[in-house]
């Protein structure tokens, strides 16, 4: 009797050792298993010579302007081995990892996804191209709307609890935003005011990038917190997001942390961004939060002003939407049957 169960599919991601990159690759892995048995190997690349890697970079930069079989061998040659025997599929994210990605397939006739923006690679060297904004007119780059990751709606359902919680991401200085003790202290009291008139409890969160001081603050001033409150100096590195998204129906995240955004959104709950007075924050930055703002997957409120619980009935629905859509674009170009 024929088994006619679908064969699972290996994917290796090749990782350059930075969280919000290797994070993205999995979530794709996670948006291709709605469809397909997806099994994932991350494996880290490295450069074969360390103190070269400057000189390694720029030649595989021109290498890949006309990549042959020989000049494949080449970049490959730039770094440490990667085996790829068995595999279905390559995803990478991240710059460094564009040139091993692209010459691992030619070399293999392995499909590959790439995240990232390009700096003057062809998107043509991968089956799929995920990039925020258009970069060719090439079919392989595709744009989507959220960034990558490993959280869904579905994934973050709301369990069975009367009350929901109030989330509250901290992050930390970083991308042009600086928070001063002023900062931390408005926060706590506006969320206190916040949970205060809603009757909620508030679940706070704080990551490596937040200063122990600006933790203490939160900790010590903040009201109606809840006792799955995470703090990164005190012992709380490895907090499950999915399930504090699940507890919560409102998010309000620092506008630091592209990834904490990204993955608030896709949580499919309501995301309110706070931002100190003065940023001064990379083009490409802002414009990746305006594309948020217009879009309709967050609102945006300056530390101080007074928080609001607002509503966003469809918010969830659209974020589905998006996903279907770039797992359907994907599968345009891969063929993982």
């Amino acid at each position: 009797m024929n088994d006619k169960t679908p064969k699972m599919k290996k994917v290796l991601i090749i990782s350059d050792q930075k969280p919000g990159h290797f994070n993205q690759s999995i979530g794709i892995c996670a948006l291709l298993n709605e469809n397909i048995g997806i099994k994932y190997t991350i494996v880290e690349m490295h450069w074969r010579i360390n103190a070269l890697r400057f000189l390694f970079r720029i030649i595989s930069r021109m290498l890949c302007k006309n990549l042959t079989n020989f000049n494949a061998k080449l970049i490959v040659s730039f770094f440490k081995k990667i085996n790829v025997s068995g595999y279905d599929l390559l995803i990478a994210s991240g710059g460094n990892t564009f040139f091993i990605n692209a010459a691992l397939s030619k070399l293999n006739g392995i499909p590959n996804i790439q995240l990232g923006s390009p700096r003057g690679i062809k998107s043509e060297l991968f089956n799929a191209h995920l990039t925020a904004q258009r970069y060719s007119n090439s079919e392989n780059n595709i744009v989507y709307d959220v960034t990558p990751n490993k959280y869904s709606p579905k994934a973050c359902m709301s369990k069975n609890e009367v009350e929901k919680n109030i989330l509250l991401l901290f992050g930390g200085n970083g991308m042009g935003y600086e928070y001063l003790d002023r900062d931390v202290k408005n926060i706590t009291e506006t969320m206190n005011t916040l949970t205060k008139k809603n009757k909620k409890q508030l679940i706070c969160v704080t990551s490596r990038r937040s200063k122990e001081s600006h933790e203490n603050i939160l900790i010590e001033n903040l009201n109606n917190l809840s006792k799955r409150s995470i703090w990164f100096h005190r012992g709380g590195e490895n907090a499950n997001l999915r399930d504090l998204f699940s507890l919560s129906d409102f998010i309000f995240v620092t506008e630091d942390s592209a990834m904490m955004i990204s993955e608030s959104i896709s949580s499919g709950k309501i995301v309110t961004t706070l931002f100190p007075e003065k940023v001064v924050t990379p083009e490409r930055y802002k414009n990746h939060i305006d594309l948020y703002l217009n879009k309709g997957f967050i609102f945006r409120s300056k530390i101080g002003d007074q928080l609001v619980l607002r509503k966003n009935n469809d918010h969830s629905q659209k974020i589905e939407e998006s996903r279907k859509k770039l797992l359907n674009q994907i599968l345009c170009n891969i063929d993982l049957r």
